[in-house]
């Protein structure tokens, strides 16, 4: 029995060999998109996981300090008063190759003769050659790098640029670990002297931090002889804070794969519905032979899995293939937006792959489980009435839509439930978009009735057209879903990136309104308030303000930034509260106060309410600072604090600038002036000199960047939507070869056919269109002020432009219009006398 439901399985799809190829394309396309963003998000973790685990080896604290690091005395104090301490100096940093400029590199400064007990690569006779210790330490810029790094390089010494000043290094010795993870994590280290460490990093006679391995007595006791302007903390909050900076991120594109996944759900559905009718007759004579409807279910199902596993296979390729591209798209993007963050080659992930393979086994197994119960419940009967499954169809029309409805409920409810989580606003996100496509059915036959009425009086063509689908709404009703799901998606995001934009060029405009900025280059320590000095007495200079970045990690609120100011250069800047009268804010945020940008308010739920305080590190010890409003801030990253220059030093001993703002006498003439600072602030190498325009233009360029891969995301949703449509298109061919005939045989000419065809198709597309714009409206609300804001904290404003539902509209017809060219063209071609033949 079991091979001759093989042979009937193998006969039919050979003979439909394109519907067949299509559901294996919609499995691949499907799975290989929830497996390239897994990897992609695996991969991040990785390099996090890499990062963390080679550079910090098994330090259980870590001492910091202030801005500038850690004074190098504290560390020989250290030593004298606890000399049974395990303890070992780091400074580290970050530089640039001098031949790419783009390619960060690790600059690590260690002591050899205190890394024992932290970083066993440095000690075993495989990880590195003892011999180089001497050079590197009493030689003249030696350092070690890995030799996986060494075989890429070029010989020579090493050529490094911190701060635009270049250093040339010597390659005392090659660093060779065996495990994978070191391996990786030192790819792109380069080892040296602390010493050598301070003058490449401009540190002189300061440490980044200490490492330390300590034991639970040992903590209560190091942290009563802290000095105020040093904290201790655990290994691994810094690599935690930095995971959850990115996780929501993260999540947002594995949610996005998933939607491409959804709509390969229907291309399977409706794939296998076509089967199961295609061979209606050829299942009831099976069940009139004594075969079970157990047997039927089970040989529908069988096939779908089989044809699955092909698609799966293939997903998994191609999964592997996009991973990649995918991972340094997310990279870049974290890079841009968050920190510096490598990883030099891509790791399978065999639970990603799993992952991957589960969810695509799940979705062909939940997308046919219907067809495969139809089959097994065909009456013999019954089975030569086409009219029958359509009539079936129209009865549970009400069913379906009241389905739809619970779902939206639904959905609605899980995303206005309190709580920052984002799995219940994705989860009422998903219940929205399927309890939307349960109503395309019943919402089918207004639409088509609708589309007859206006169009009929101007082409029959167009009558017979609607006619046909409301005729074969058992298939058209779900490509129709499926395509209106896919550009709902499109309308959706694309509002909402749009809404995004429009929201951040605003911000811009009114957090931005010096004329030039200038800045410090990368691995630079800062610049110094001389050169603040020397621009404010600088001609056609009318003011200069001035910005100090400090990063903070806080057991109490994880990474924050502290942006202090000398004044806020904002013309207008927008807030969501304040406290007390805007005129007197600043003399307030000088007395003691700070402003907490919006994503900080909502992480840590400061209420828009006075009394609300923040209680930080500071090199003074734990301080209180009143908040005294909350600002609209979008710059990702850190949540961020503004407080006043003045009151910022009071409690950092730090003297150092990262950022000023520059106020010209003539705005008109800012390039001459850009060009003349240029020139006479050479004696300070390394300064970044920007006009307000080409600043905007950057962060929007990094903006645009961060979108690129959602736009890929869309792209594969639309492709599976259309391949729906083509394969509807083609059963619908199938099963009217007849009727199509007829009409050919009644004097319908080529192009008269080809055109229905066309309409039929059309027609598909303009539904798909009309319905998605509702719920792309509908989407991309919950976008903006469910998940965006449960994600990341901020509020934008929603702005649904035209053009987004011009969009949406042009991409559903061009799709359908593209998906009905070839059945018309191969329809139009068939002899009237072979489309009649019944057998």
């Amino acid at each position: 029995m079991q091979s001759l439901f093989f042979r009937i399985s193998f006969a039919y799809f050979r003979r439909h060999w394109l519907q067949t190829c299509l559901l294996i394309l919609g499995v691949a396309l499907g799975v290989a998109v929830v497996i390239a963003i897994d990897l992609a998000n695996t991969g991040a973790e990785r390099a996090f996981a890499i990062s963390a685990r080679t550079l910090s080896g098994k330090a259980t604290h870590r001492l910091l300090g202030g801005k500038a690091g850690i004074p190098e005395a504290f560390y020989f104090k250290l030593r004298r008063e606890f000399p049974l301490l395990v303890a070992a100096p780091i400074v580290s940093g970050e530089a640039r190759l001098a031949e790419k400029p783009f390619k960060n590199i690790r600059i690590l400064g260690v002591d050899p003769f205190a890394e024992a007990p932290f970083r066993t690569w440095l000690n075993r006779p495989s990880g590195t050659d003892f011999s180089v210790w001497g050079p590197l330490l009493t030689g003249e810029a030696a350092v070690l790098i890995s030799k996986q790094w060494a075989q890429t390089l070029a010989t020579g010494p090493l050529r490094l640029k911190v701060a635009e000043k270049e250093w040339k290094l010597t390659i005392a010795g090659i660093l060779n670990p065996q495990n994978q993870w070191e391996q990786e994590g030192l790819r792109q280290v380069v080892l040296c002297d602390p010493g050598l460490a301070q003058q490449i990093l401009g540190l002189q006679g300061f440490l980044s931090e200490i490492d330390l391995i300590l034991k639970p007595e040992e903590i209560a006791m190091l942290q009563k002889s802290l000095p105020p302007t040093l904290r201790l903390e655990q290994a691994g909050s810094r690599q935690m804070s930095m995971q959850a900076m990115t996780r929501a991120f993260r999540l947002n594109l594995s949610a996005l794969s998933l939607l491409a996944l959804l709509v390969g759900m229907f291309l399977i559905y409706n794939t296998i519905s076509f089967s199961v009718l295609q061979r209606r007759p050829l299942l009831a004579t099976l069940r009139c032979l004594g075969v079970t409807r157990s047997e039927v279910l089970g040989l529908v199902l069988s096939e779908t899995l089989f044809l699955t596993l092909i698609g799966l296979f293939l997903g998994l390729g191609l999964g592997i293939f996009l991973g990649q591209v995918a991972l340094a798209l997310v990279l870049r993007t974290i890079q841009d937006l968050y920190f510096t963050l490598e990883v030099s080659a891509f790791s399978l992930s065999v639970w990603s792959l799993f992952k991957g393979l589960f969810a695509g086994i799940f979705a062909a197994s939940a997308a046919s489980l219907l067809p495969a119960w139809e089959a097994s419940q065909t009456h013999p009967v019954g089975v030569m009435k086409r009219s029958a499954l359509e009539e079936r169809v129209e009865s549970v029309i009400p069913l379906l839509f009241g389905a739809g409805c619970v779902c939206l409920v639904a959905g609605l409810v899980l995303m206005g439930w309190p709580g920052q989580g984002l799995f219940l606003s994705f989860s009422g996100f998903f219940a929205v978009v399927v309890g939307s496509a349960l109503w395309v059915p019943g919402l089918m036959r207004p639409l088509m009735l609708g589309f007859s009425l206006v169009l009929g009086p101007f082409s029959l063509m167009a009558r017979m057209a609607a006619r046909n689908l409301l005729r074969a709404l058992s298939r058209t009703a779900v490509s129709v879903a499926a395509l209106m799901v896919a550009v709902a998606v499109v309308v959706s995001v694309n509002m909402m990136i749009g809404s995004f934009r429009s929201t951040l060029v605003d911000w811009l405009g009114r957090t931005l309104s010096a004329d030039i900025f200038i800045s410090s280059g990368p691995g630079s320590s800062g610049l110094p308030r001389a050169l603040l000095a020397e621009l404010r007495r600088f001609p056609g200079v009318v003011g200069v303000e001035s910005a100090r970045h400090h990063n903070l990690n806080e057991a109490s609120y994880g990474a924050i930034q502290i942006v202090s100011l000398s004044h806020d250069i904002a013309r207008d800047r927008p807030y969501v509260w304040l406290e007390g009268p805007q005129t007197t804010l600043w003399q307030r945020m000088e007395a003691g106060g700070v402003l907490v940008s919006q994503p900080f308010a909502y992480h840590h739920q400061l209420r828009s309410e006075p009394g609300q305080t923040l209680r930080l590190h500071t090199e003074q010890g734990l301080r209180s600072f009143p908040v005294l409003g909350i600002f609209h801030d979008f710059s990702a990253g850190r949540d961020t604090l503004l407080m006043a220059d003045t009151l910022y030093r009071q409690f950092w001993q730090d003297s150092q600038l990262d950022s000023l703002a520059v106020f010209a006498r003539e705005p008109a003439q800012l390039e001459p002036l850009r060009e003349e600072l240029e020139k006479q602030l050479v004696a300070y190498p390394g300064l970044r000199i920007q006009s307000n325009r080409t600043l905007r233009e950057g962060a929007l360029e990094i903006f645009d960047r961060t979108f690129a891969i959602t736009g890929a995301l869309r792209l594969l949703a639309v492709v599976v939507a259309f391949m729906g449509i083509f394969s509807t298109l083609l059963s619908l061919q199938l099963e009217r070869t007849r009727e199509f005939g007829l009409l050919r045989a009644l004097g319908l000419s080529r192009w008269q056919l080809s055109g229905l065809i066309l309409l039929e198709s059309g027609l598909m597309g303009l539904a798909a269109g009309l319905l998605a714009l509702p719920l792309g409206t509908g989407l991309s609300w919950a976008l903006i002020y469910v998940i965006n804001l449960r994600s990341f904290g901020w509020l934008l404003n929603f702005v649904p432009e035209a053009r987004y539902y011009v969009q949406a509209l042009g991409i559903a017809l061009s799709a359908s219009l593209l998906a009905g060219l070839w059945p018309a063209w191969k329809i139009s071609h068939l002899a009237p006398a072979e489309a009649l033949k019944y057998e």
